[in-house]
Parts: structure tokens; sequence; C-alpha cells
């Protein structure tokens, strides 16, 4: 089920602000990790996002990492940047603030300068750094902001054939136990077989801005 703004017709913008990372996932397509530092500066996030929104990309706007949760003032000045936007606005994360208190007022604030939701990542390969009881608190300080969640999870196979994708599956039953009201992405390493997990197709129109040229990770 997919409770943010991609889906059928829909069009949008993903926006990379860093690679900075506190963890180092082995399935990361951006090679993030705590050794890449820098963040796209205020001015440029707006100036692109503003681009791509006049083109005709307008339903929905994603910022990525990296992990954008280690730049919360950043965070708050691209969202006060675009704050007249209309699009939902929506934040990837890991998490890792789950335990955190004083994110759950952060949350309060940027949802009152336009966020929409949080997609926080958690399968095999993010539980090497985290546990299942930080990003049970990191959904619940979202949900109690009102913000809609997505739970995104990643696979190695379609058919949850091997053993971290059977400790991923674990890892959503357990989650779906306690919040029957969040959405759910699964995706899958191996892009051919996407759809087969997904067990449907989109026709999304996505533009993605990288914070900087991958050629030079």
């Amino acid at each position: 089920m997919l409770k943010y703004g991609r889906g059928v017709g829909m069009s949008g913008i993903r926006i990379i602000v860093t690679y900075n990372c506190n963890f180092m996932c082995g399935n990361c397509r951006y090679k993030c990790g705590p050794y890449r530092k820098g963040i796209m500066e205020v001015n440029n996030f707006r100036n692109k996002i503003v681009k791509l929104y006049e083109d005709g990309y307008r339903d929905y706007i994603i910022i990525e990492g990296g992990e954008p949760f280690l730049y919360i003032g950043m965070i708050y000045k691209y969202l006060k940047k675009i704050k007249n936007i209309d699009a939902k606005k929506y934040i990837i994360t890991n998490g890792f603030w789950g335990d955190i208190e004083t994110y759950l007022y952060s949350l309060n604030e940027l949802k009152e300068i336009g966020l929409y939701g949080i997609i926080i990542e958690y399968d095999y390969f993010h539980s090497a750094f985290t546990d299942i009881s930080t990003i049970k608190g990191a959904i619940e300080k979202a949900l109690k902001n009102g913000l809609n969640v997505t739970l995104k999870s990643v696979f190695l196979t379609k058919d949850i054939s091997v053993k971290a994708d059977i400790l991923t599956f674990e890892f959503i039953k357990k989650i779906r136990e306690s919040y029957k009201n969040i959405g759910y992405i699964f995706e899958c390493v191996n892009t051919n077989e996407q759809n087969a997990l997904l067990k449907f197709k989109t026709n999304t129109k996505e533009k993605v801005i990288m914070y900087k040229d991958r050629e030079n990770i």
C-alpha cells in the first residue's frame, strides 16, 4: 500500500540534498556514509524545486539523503523556502532520532511550515545500525504530530527466499502489529523483479535532483 504521493498518473520531485549519513547500508544506491560531507545550499535547493514545479512536477516533493535529519536546521530552511509551493512534502529518513525526545517538537515545527509526511526506511540492511524500538519511536513521534507515515523496506528477492528478506519480513510484521494505519513501500534490489514484488505497476513521472554528480562518488 502506498500512502505517499507516488501513484498512477502522479508527477513529482525527489531531491537528494546530502550524501552524509550516520549509517553505511550495503544496499545504498548513493554510497552514503559519515565520511561524505556537505549539504545543498538553500537557494540552490529552492531554485531547482521551483524550476521543476513550473515544468509540471507538482504532486509531491521528497527530500532525501543521506540522512536529512542530521541537518535539522537546513531542513527547516528548505521547507520555509518552498512553503508556498502547493505539493505534498516528504522527508525520507532512517529514523535514528526515534528515541530523541526533542525531535517530537522538531517534527511539529516542520509540519507547521508544510511537511506532510515521513518515509522511514527499515529492513535487514538498516537493522545493523538501529533497532526496531527506535523505529517505533520515530513512527510514534510522527503520528503524534499528525504526519503521514510510510515504512519503506528493500528486499533482495521477489519471493522472500533468502535469510535477509525473511528478517525484513519479520520486522514488518512486528511493526504492523503495533501500527495499523501507516503505509508500506516494498522495493527490490533487482529492479527487474520489482514490479512482481510490488504486485502493481505505477505510472509515476518523477524527476531526481542529485546533490552532486554521481560520477564523483
